[in-house]
């Protein structure tokens, strides 16, 4: 008597994720098996999902073994909210720190200033009145931004 064992199909659909509001993200165990059954009874090969929840599926290769597995997925509902700090008035010569503090979305965040900076502060010395404004985008890309204006100010010193 001869016995054959047929492998089970090894794959992955990858490690729990976050989405923001609105994205979508693919799910595909990979290609090459004669089915695949989802779990909300989908068929295909792949699954696009944007609503939050724990998603698996069963592949089945062309031996007739089956094997499942499964990813949750959370939709993550608000981006990051930055909030502009006050800014005073500055002199010719002076500077001001532009400073922002963020909450919500995914930590970390990254900061983009118009001047180029990457912090979640600056020091700028602008020689007339304008506008300096910042992208934050959360861990998930949920990109918010800010504008802060400067007011600058022509001061006098009488002796």
């Amino acid at each position: 008597m001869h016995v054959q064992v047929n492998p089970l199909p090894v794959f992955s659909l990858g490690n729990d994720t976050s989405i923001a509001t609105g994205q979508t993200v693919v799910l595909t165990p990979g290609t090459g098996y004669v089915s695949y059954l989802w779990n909300n009874g989908s068929t295909g090969q792949s699954l696009p999902v944007s609503d939050s929840g724990t998603y698996s599926v069963t592949v089945t290769n062309q031996s007739g073994c089956s094997n499942s597995d499964n990813i949750m997925v959370t939709v993550v509902n608000q981006g990051p909210v930055v909030n502009i700090l006050p800014v005073p008035g500055i002199c010719s010569g002076s500077s001001v720190q532009l400073n922002v503090s963020v909450t919500g979305g995914t930590t970390p965040y990254s900061y983009l200033w118009s001047n180029g900076a990457t912090s979640s502060s600056v020091v700028v010395n602008p020689v007339s009145s304008g506008n300096f404004s910042i992208t934050v985008t959360d861990a998930i890309s949920n990109p918010q931004s800010g504008i802060f204006m400067c007011l600058y100010i022509l001061c006098l010193r009488f002796h």
